[in-house]
């Protein structure tokens, strides 16, 4: 398992790694052309309006003080690159499209990624229009990251047992079933606790600021 990197020729790292580059690439380009909008329009079903995104989700990061967003970023991109390059190691050699498909995703992140350390936002510039309805505003690295998911999902499901061996004790679910059951009934229990006493917690706040 562990000579997987040995296995690989040149022509197969290059079929790994080019999807990674050309969606960084696509992505930048894109977002450089889309900053030059200075108004919506659409051709046919799609559109193009110039969107600043700030932060990761619900607008975290937004507020950070640059050097610390640009530390925190390069970081956590270069975590995601430690482990695309270690789950690539362990992958067997035959797996070509599933490793291609995960350099689709790394691809898109690191594009968004990059968006956030320069500029502390996202560049968004794609919807799409039907009748009434009107999508979020997206980019390429968003797009691109979807192929990455289907090939991802499409590779797991049509070579699963190359992936997790039929004589594995993993494939189990229920490794040691009385210790899993009285473990996840503790944690149920704890869960439900917690919830109650922040419930019953918020409520009290309530009814003291309505009286």
């Amino acid at each position: 398992m562990f000579v997987t990197l040995n296995l690989m020729n040149r022509r197969d790292w290059f079929f790994i790694l080019a999807p990674l580059f050309f969606v960084w690439i696509i992505d930048q380009v894109t977002k450089q052309w889309a900053s030059g909008l200075t108004q919506i329009f659409f051709v046919g079903p799609m559109g193009f309006v110039l969107h600043h995104n700030p932060g990761v989700i619900l607008g975290t990061f937004s507020d950070v003080p640059p050097m610390l967003r640009i530390v925190s970023l390069s970081t956590g991109g270069g975590f995601l690159i430690f482990c695309f390059m270690i789950i690539q190691y362990i992958l067997p050699p035959q797996t070509l499209l599933l490793r291609s498909g995960m350099s689709f995703l790394l691809g898109g992140i690191l594009g968004n990624v990059t968006d956030r350390i320069r500029f502390g936002y996202i560049i968004d510039f794609v919807i799409f229009r039907w009748k009434q309805f009107i999508s979020p505003a997206f980019n390429m690295a968003d797009a691109l990251q979807w192929v990455g998911y289907f090939i991802v999902i499409y590779c797991l499901i049509k070579d699963g047992k190359r992936l997790w061996p039929e004589q594995n004790l993993r494939k189990s679910f229920l490794i040691d079933p009385k210790f899993q059951f009285k473990y996840a009934l503790k944690l149920t229990s704890f869960a439900f606790c917690f919830v109650s006493k922040v419930n019953m917690g918020v409520n009290a706040f309530f009814k003291q600021i309505q009286q």
